[in-house]
């Protein structure tokens, strides 16, 4: 999903509608077309990217690995993976800040 985000709707410096798609439609026909994209510096295009790749390893971790990492079985192993989700929920919801900004 990340690879559909970037480049398709948040792009890198580039904002123009695309001509190519007027040939799809005969020339006495009408017609409506509307795109929108979100334009980012390169610095920021690629921080933006940075980012949402680590929150799908983060995605990825807590699904496919968060109870091989911790032992849920003892009251300190509990105590840890609650400290680590409530950092990830930190870090998640500081990147949804960044986001609705």
């Amino acid at each position: 999903m990340v690879g559909e985000l970037l480049g398709s709707y948040v792009v890198a410096d580039e904002v123009g509608a695309t001509e190519k798609d007027a040939t799809r439609f005969p020339e006495n026909s009408n017609w409506f077309s509307m795109q929108m994209q979100l334009s980012l510096p390169e610095a920021g295009f690629a921080r933006i990217e940075d980012e949402l790749k680590a929150l799908v390893l983060l995605r990825n971790n807590l699904v496919h690995h968060f109870i091989d990492q911790h032992d849920l079985c003892s009251l300190d192993g509990c105590r840890r993976a609650q400290d680590a989700l409530v950092a990830t929920c930190s870090h998640i919801d500081q990147n949804l800040e960044q986001l609705q900004d």
